[in-house]
Order: structure tokens, then C-alpha cells, then sequence
């Protein structure tokens, strides 16, 4: 086979060769990156939860549970802030959540309460001439609760709007009547 060219694919040991070149690069790239994670770990964290590149996997996944023991008997963090609810929706909850957040004690926490409490207020103000008649006992009752929120609070955010305020959600809207 004296017709090779210089264009003819490398052999199966050039090739080899080269990807084990490749492999002991990259290995040694990664030592280079797990000491510098450590060194920073440590100088972040304190030598405390540093993890020493040495550690085999099973020591690691040791450390790990040791660590996961700790934080699991640690409080929760504190709520910081609640879902956002819409003004319909505070409507709804205050009508149709069993039982009634009107007459419930103890069962929605005070603050939400008084929230919903103030919301529906503003919103009965828009209520026109006719009013509404809530009636549990009737079939429709739902879907008549849902109709007269859904109003109201278009009616309250346009009210809200003339005063240059784009609140749509409860704690907003309290905010800007205050």
C-alpha cells in the first residue's frame, strides 16, 4: 500500500494518543479548579466547611448527611412576603371560603383578616344604586359573588387609577387609600 497520501485519517494509536493527551489536561485543569474552590471555600466559609480536595466520595456524601442533620433542625426562615391577591380575589375569599373569613375565628391569621376586611369595605363603596343581594342558599350564589368582585374591583382600580396609583392587588390598593 505504498499509494498513502499525507491525507489519509490518522491511525487508532494517533488518535488515542491524542485523546489521552486531552483527558490528562483536562484532569489536571480540574485539580486546579477544586484547589482553588477550596481555597475560597475556606476563606468564605471558614475552615469549618471547607472541604479538603482529598476527601474520597463517600466522605464527602458523610460530611454531607452531617450537614443536611444540622440544617434540618434549624427554624424555617421567616415568611418575608405574602402571595400578592387580587381585589376580586380578596372578595371571593371574604364570601366564599368556608367558613365565611367574615365570621371565622381563629382560622385566617388577624392581619390577612384585616386586610381583606378594609378591601371589601372600599369596595362596597362602588356598589351602585341597585345593589346586590347575596344569598348563599341560592344555586347561583357562587358565580354572583364572583360577577359582583369582578365589578367592584374594576370599579376600585379605576377609582384608584384618578389618583395616579396602579395598585390591582390588595396590599397595594391599602397602601394607596392610606
Amino acid at each position: 500500500m505504498s499509494g498513502q497520501s499525507s491525507g489519509n485519517p490518522p491511525s487508532a494509536n494517533v488518535l488515542l494518543e491524542k485523546v489521552l493527551a486531552s483527558n490528562n489536561a483536562l484532569l489536571l485543569r480540574l485539580d486546579r479548579l477544586e484547589g482553588a474552590l477550596a481555597k475560597l471555600t475556606s476563606e468564605v466559609a471558614g475552615p469549618r466547611l471547607s472541604i479538603p480536595a482529598s476527601k474520597s466520595t463517600s466522605e464527602l456524601k458523610s460530611m454531607k448527611r452531617q450537614i443536611d442533620d444540622k440544617v434540618a433542625h434549624l427554624p424555617d426562615a421567616k415568611k418575608t412576603r405574602g402571595t400578592s391577591v387580587s381585589l376580586h380575589e380578596a372578595w371571593d375569599k371574604w364570601f366564599m371560603s368556608a367558613p365565611p373569613m367574615y365570621a371565622s375565628k381563629g382560622t385566617v391569621d388577624r392581619q390577612t383578616k384585616a386586610q381583606s376586611r378594609a378591601i371589601v369595605a372600599f369596595m362596597r363603596l362602588f356598589v351602585n344604586d341597585n345593589g346586590y343581594v347575596l344569598d348563599p342558599s341560592q344555586i347561583d350564589y357562587r358565580s354572583t359573588v364572583m360577577e359582583v368582585g369582578l365589578l367592584l374591583e374594576s370599579r376600585a382600580t379605576a377609582f384608584l387609577r384618578t389618583f395616579g396609583s396602579t395598585a390591582n392587588v390588595v396590599g397595594p390598593a391599602l397602601k394607596a387609600l392610606r
